[in-house]
């Protein structure tokens, strides 16, 4: 098996329908598994704390965001206590097309092992 480098997106390489979408669905959940980490809850706790099944919440604590969108995310992360920006803006005109990218300014630590 070959393995290579992804250059930026790795759903762009995989010729996703929607790479940065995808890509941006990663990074909130994996901003949601910190969040869960921290807080050492169980699955079913969790699940009731969120008001999503408890296969979610695995999904979840898996960073696979499969099924999800953007808004169940977003809800997610709010609440958790967390605010959620969401900034438009010109692309540059090197660019035809705009792009989506998240930037996650309030990750918690992971507990050290």
């Amino acid at each position: 098996m070959k393995i290579k480098n992804s250059r930026e997106n790795i759903f762009a390489e995989l010729e996703f329908e929607r790479p940065e979408e995808e890509a941006a669905k990663v990074d909130l959940a994996y901003e949601i598994f910190t969040i869960l980490k921290s807080r050492k809850l169980t699955q079913t706790k969790t699940a009731a704390l969120l008001d999503i099944s408890q296969a979610d919440v695995s999904k979840l604590m898996n960073v696979r965001p499969h099924g999800f969108s953007l808004d169940r995310l977003i809800a997610i992360l709010t609440r958790l206590d967390r605010d959620v920006e969401i900034r438009v803006t010109k692309s540059p005109t090197s660019r035809r097309l705009g792009k989506v990218k998240t930037l996650l300014a309030a990750s918690v630590p992971l507990p050290q092992q």
